[in-house]
């Protein structure tokens, strides 16, 4: 089970109204024999790009529900002495060589490693491996997460407030 703050379940659920509205309104458009067409201000689809884009947004629908029936609410003290959203945290990752600066957000749709020694930071969500395993601690922390069949240790180097 997944854990998000009441702050992330509140993005969910907002984002699971705005998808509602977009399934509604799409719906609601009318269909034509050929391309998009606009007239008088009026999209209209053919059936498949209207199928589409319904499988989309659904698909979408369906994960934030999963996500939100299927995760722990918690609530993180946040406190300068261990990790908690928003802060950026040096970190050594093994197999990577070097330090790299990671900066653990609530939300974040880029969950893969992008930064490194180049001066980049990555953001990473809580629900991720690395944001699971860190989440909480503090300078000097060692431990492992996985990603697949890939097996990484991290080390706690500095926690820094954004």
């Amino acid at each position: 089970m997944s854990k998000i703050t009441t702050k992330e379940l509140e993005a969910l659920l907002d984002e699971l109204e705005k998808l509602n509205s977009k399934i509604s309104e799409l719906l609601k458009t009318p269909l034509n024999n050929g391309r998009r067409t606009i007239k008088d201000g009026i999209v209209s689809f053919d059936q498949s790009e209207r199928d589409n884009r319904l499988l989309i947004l659904t698909e979408r629908k369906k994960t934030i529900e999963e996500i939100v029936n299927n995760s722990e609410i918690v609530e993180l003290a946040v406190s300068p002495n261990t990790v908690s959203p928003g802060n950026i945290v040096k970190v050594q990752l093994t197999p990577q060589e070097g330090d790299s600066e990671i900066v653990l957000v609530t939300l974040s749709e880029n969950n893969s490693f992008g930064g490194g020694g180049n001066g980049e930071i990555a953001s990473f969500s809580i629900g991720s491996p690395l944001g699971q395993c860190i989440l909480g601690k503090g300078v000097g922390f060692s431990g492992n997460y996985n990603v697949g069949n890939n097996v990484f240790l991290v080390e706690i180097l500095k926690i820094t407030e954004a």
